[in-house]
């Protein structure tokens, strides 16, 4: 087996469970706007937060793959592959700065910044 086609499998693999974790998180965000009570919010608050984990690793899944075989294949100089770098280094820590921190207060998970209040 070849260094490509290990990397092609995991760019796949990633993939597959990023669609996973898009799909439960998509789920929970709908779910989110029927909840009547706290505890139905903090019930799916928790879904998208267990899904998160998941949704890194193959995120981090995907982009090594991709990397691999973009660097393997075509290298750096490559527009398109210079565009993507890019926009998943300006895109990537918007979910853990501003979305994941929402979620788990919402969840009723307290930040040690704020238990002192």
């Amino acid at each position: 087996m070849s260094l490509y086609t290990l990397a092609l499998f995991l760019h796949v693999s990633g993939a597959i469970g990023t669609f996973i974790s898009l799909g439960i998180w998509l789920f929970g965000l709908a779910a989110l706007r029927r909840a009547r009570l706290v505890e139905q919010v903090r019930a799916l608050a928790w879904l998208i937060i267990i899904a998160s984990p998941f949704m890194v690793g193959s995120v981090l899944l995907l982009g090594v793959g991709g990397f691999e075989m973009a660097l393997s294949t075509w290298g750096l100089s490559t527009p398109w592959i210079a565009v993507s770098l890019v926009s998943v280094v300006l895109i990537g820590p918007i979910g853990a700065l501003r979305l994941d921190p929402r979620m788990r207060i919402s969840s009723g998970e307290r930040d040690a910044r704020w238990s002192a209040f």
